[in-house]
């Protein structure tokens, strides 16, 4: 059979998915009425410096709530900046807090006036020269009211994604301790830690997978620092991602005959976007392998017939994308964080007595 073709038959058990963590759901920031709050800030503007003394008569000025305000006239030079800032401040902060909902997330109040407080004086000290000034209110009001809003959104975009981030990262936790364990084979593919450990994880994982190279760069190894030998992980091959998944994963196999598996897969997934055949025999040279049993094992596809059984258990069990991981049976799909895997092995080894 073609190479082609049997790469292509390798992969069609499974939907070609590179799962990440379950998209958590986040609600978008509050639709806020820019031009309320400009009209809001431009009021208390105009009143503050009106209240200021002057030389000659103010002229008597409405606020519009439209962020276009224009006005001229000749305040003093001198006026006080602290007191102009702290009423901007309070008025624009109590304004965009009037059409945030009920539940909306805690505020950096001192951040938030901060930024307020920086473009409005700037805004206005650029516009004061020795001589009597005249103010373009339009360019003020639109100043702070980019400050005010940027700030905001930051501030609750921020929040609302590490709250939805913390949910799901919890729902997928329970969901694993709720589950019926899966009856899912280590089989004799590489494996970390002692075949007797209380908690053995098995993943399904492809050498294309973004997420997959996540969790082996840096949770995998907070993992077996954490637990050491009290853990054994298990590597199943899932190439589902096309030809270049399933060179990688015939690459790693043969590395593997020759003793270098995980210095092998440490090296694929840290140089993910490099996997053409040419540089999958430059990683066995960096190890110092015997490329030319390497190169014939590749080549020759020998260890075709341990990919397929590793999909066929895959589709067994339900696999919809990678990665996917099995800790003593308990599915947990995706790109999940350190601690959803600690909560998970904790329940283990407690339930082990260990």
């Amino acid at each position: 059979m073609p190479i082609r073709t049997r790469f292509a038959l390798l992969a069609v058990v499974l939907l070609a998915a590179c799962q990440g963590q379950a998209a958590p759901t986040i609600t978008p920031a509050p639709t806020l009425d820019t031009t309320a709050i400009a009209g809001s800030i431009a009021a208390n503007i105009f009143g503050t410096l009106t209240a200021q003394p002057t030389s000659t008569p103010l002229p008597s000025v409405t606020p519009s709530p439209s962020p276009t305000v224009t006005a001229s006239y000749t305040p003093q030079p001198t006026f006080d900046a602290a007191g102009l800032a702290a009423t901007v401040q309070a008025g624009a902060v109590e304004a965009l807090l009037a059409q945030l909902p009920t539940a909306a997330p805690t505020l950096d109040v001192d951040a938030l006036a901060s930024s307020i407080q920086a473009g409005a004086v700037e805004a206005l000290l650029e516009q004061l020269p020795t001589a009597a000034p005249t103010l373009d209110m339009p360019v003020v009001v639109s100043t702070v009211q980019v400050a005010v809003v940027e700030t905001l959104l930051a501030q609750v975009n921020e929040q609302q994604y590490a709250q939805a981030t913390q949910q799901a990262a919890q729902q997928a936790t329970q969901t694993a301790l709720d589950s019926a364990p899966a009856d899912v084979s280590a089989d004799d593919d590489p494996a970390i830690g002692p075949a007797d450990a209380a908690v053995v994880i098995i993943a399904f994982s492809d050498f294309s997978c973004p997420h997959c190279a996540n969790f082996a760069l840096n949770t995998l190894p907070r993992l077996i620092e954490a637990y050491g030998d009290r853990v054994r992980f298990v590597f199943r091959d899932a190439p589902i991602l096309g030809p270049t998944s399933g060179w990688a994963a015939l690459a790693a196999e043969c590395a593997d005959d020759q003793g270098k598996f995980w210095e092998y897969h440490d090296l694929l997934f840290a140089n993910q976007r490099s996997l053409s055949r040419e540089n999958l025999t430059a990683y066995a040279q960096q190890l110092e392998l015997d490329t030319a049993v390497f190169d014939a094992c590749v080549d020759n596809q020998t260890h075709l017939e341990e990919l397929q059984k590793d999909l066929a258990d895959a589709q067994a069990v339900g696999l919809s994308g990678t990665p996917t991981f099995f800790i003593n049976g308990r599915r947990v799909v995706g790109a999940q964080p350190f601690e959803v895997f600690v909560e998970i092995i904790e329940a283990e080894l407690a339930q082990a007595g260990g």
